[in-house]
C-alpha cells in the first residue's frame, strides 16, 4: 500500500516526539547483530552501507567508520537536536533527508531496515528499490503492529516474502529482555545477480 506524501508528513510529525536521544538504541542494535550474525566493526570494511530510518542513533554508528561509505536515510534529522547530525558527521556518515523511495544512492553493498518500514510512503516500493540496488538486504522489523498516525503500515511475513522471497525467520516478541515486545521478521537477503 502506498500512502500520500501528506499522510507521510503527518506520520513524520507524530514520530518526532517519540524519539529518544540517549544511547538506548545500542542495546537493540547489538541484539540485532546477534540474530543477523554479523560484527559491526569487522564485517563491513570497504563496503557501502545504507541504513534506512536510522533515527537519532543509527546502527551504522557501531561500525565506527570501518566502511567504505555509510549513509543514513533519516528524514527527521534536521528537526532533531543538532548533536544528532554532528554525531553522524563526526563518524563520516552521510545523511539523506528525503524519503528513501525518492532517493538515488546508486548501487550499494548493503541496505538495512531495522525497525523503520512502518513509517514509509510505500513499503513495497522501498523493498523493490533495495532489491534493485543492493547486494545484501538486512531486515529486523516488527510484525502485526497496529496502524496509527505514526505507523501508517503494518507488516506481515508476506510483506517481505512477496518481494524478496522467503529468506527470514520470526523472532518471538518479548523473548529478550529490553528488546522488541512485538514479533519480528528478521533475516539477510542476498542478491542472485
Amino acid at each position: 500500500m502506498r500512502i500520500t506524501r501528506e499522510r507521510w508528513n503527518d506520520a513524520q510529525d507524530g514520530e518526532l516526539p517519540l524519539h529518544r536521544y540517549d544511547d538506548v538504541y545500542s542495546h537493540g542494535h547489538k541484539i540485532i547483530s546477534e540474530y543477523l550474525e554479523f560484527d559491526y566493526e569487522i564485517d563491513f570494511y570497504d563496503k557501502t552501507i545504507v541504513e534506512v530510518g536510522g533515527g537519532p542513533m543509527a546502527a551504522a554508528l557501531l561500525c565506527k567508520g570501518n566502511t567504505k561509505r555509510s549513509v543514513v536515510v533519516e528524514p527527521l534529522v534536521n528537526r532533531m537536536p543538532a548533536e544528532v547530525l554532528e554525531r553522524y558527521t563526526a563518524n563520516n556518515i552521510e545523511v539523506v533527508t528525503d524519503p528513501y523511495e525518492e532517493t538515488d544512492l546508486g548501487m550499494v553493498d548493503e541496505t538495512w531496515f531495522f525497525n523503520a518500514l512502518p513509517h514509509f510512503i510505500s513499503v513495497e516500493d522501498a523493498l523493490r528499490k533495495a532489491k534493485e540496488t543492493s547486494k545484501v538486504i538486512r531486515v529486523f522489523e516488527s510484525l502485526y503492529t497496529p496502524i496509527n498516525n505514526e505507523h501508517p503500515h503494518s507488516l506481515t511475513p508476506e510483506t517481505f516474502t512477496s518481494t524478496l522471497g522467503n529468506f527470514g525467520k520470526i523472532y518471538k516478541g518479548g523473548s529478550r529482555a529490553g528488546f522488541h515486545e512485538a514479533d519480528c521478521y528478521y533475516g539477510t537477503w542476498y542478491s542472485k545477480k
